[in-house]
């Protein structure tokens, strides 16, 4: 099987407490069918001397210095002038891989007929001791889920060349990388995601944590029955008010765990956030076999929903 070759762009501006950390994050890589482009966006610091050096010990890695500061866009649009190969990453200069990550991504791309695949990422300090927080991401996203929250880190994508040069980043503005991902998703191209499946850990996980509460307790077993027929478990001699009151207080408690891991994962809080879940939720109980109006409820039937 012939190698995918990928043209990294790493822009570098006044980045040499971090350059050499970044640099050898991508000589590191399992996957070796890359070039490296090293863009000095016109330092003053030693980031051309750390350049330099890595070019001349390997011949992946290619040195270019702008003659005037132009800006991260202007840096990252000229690496891809000067890529070579069909495919660009992005790599911040104070940013990271894993070992592994252009492999993942390159297995990812020749299963799937996309134009862009990004990854999940994790956070560090300055020091670059790892922060105990992560983003996940979707497995894919399209134009309108991006523009409601931003799930492509520049550092995080790679995508094919033509696309960079159909839309090249806005200089002089922020949100530069944002602004591209839309326009390509708008204008067409395809983006799928990979991410450690985390997040269908936790939905199996509470998934059977559910249904041992509604089958095997008291509470759930009543439960379902007022779902089913309330007015039936009323004269029969329970005490709906108070099972209804239970489910709720449930739900509410749910609720605010899951919130809390949605603030935690996107690290910011906006109102209107949450507005679509409630419909999420109705989608995936009814399409899973749950009937509005009563009738036999089923929390595998919910999951698959």
């Amino acid at each position: 099987m012939e190698p995918v070759w990928v043209s990294v762009v790493l822009p570098a501006y006044q980045a040499a407490d971090f350059l050499e950390t970044a640099v050898r994050s991508v000589l590191e890589q399992s996957h070796s069918a890359f070039e490296l482009l090293i863009i000095d966006d016109a330092s003053q610091d030693h980031t051309e001397k750390l350049a330099r050096y890595f070019a001349g010990q390997d011949a992946r890695v290619r040195y270019h210095r702008m003659p005037v500061h132009g800006g991260v866009a202007a840096s990252r649009n000229l690496g891809v002038r000067l890529a070579r190969f069909d495919w660009i990453a992005f790599l911040d200069s104070d940013d990271r891989w894993r070992p592994d990550k252009l492999a993942r991504q390159i297995a990812y791309v020749r299963a799937h007929a996309v134009d862009m695949v990004y990854t999940g990422y994790d956070f560090m300090d300055a020091a670059g001791r790892k922060i105990p927080a992560a983003f996940p991401v979707p497995g894919a996203v399209t134009y309108r889920q991006l523009l409601r929250q931003n799930v492509i880190s520049c550092s995080g994508i790679m995508l094919r060349k033509r696309w960079c040069q159909q839309v090249p980043m806005r200089t002089g503005a922020l949100h530069e990388d944002f602004w591209a991902w839309l326009t390509m998703l708008q204008q067409g191209a395809e983006a799928g995601g990979i991410d450690l499946p985390v997040g269908l850990l936790i939905l199996f996980a509470g998934a059977a944590v559910c249904a041992v509460i509604l089958n095997k307790t008291m509470a759930g077993r009543y439960i379902l029955c007022i779902g089913s027929n309330r007015e039936a478990v009323r004269l029969s001699g329970v005490n709906t008010k108070k099972w209804e009151t239970l489910a709720y207080v449930l739900c509410g408690t749910l609720a605010g765990i899951a919130a809390i891991f949605y603030v935690a994962k996107n690290t910011t809080v906006q109102p209107g956030l949450g507005d679509t879940f409630n419909n999420d939720a109705i989608a995936g109980c009814v399409m899973g076999g749950t009937s509005m109006t009563g009738g036999v409820a089923s929390i595998g039937g919910t999951l698959i929903g």
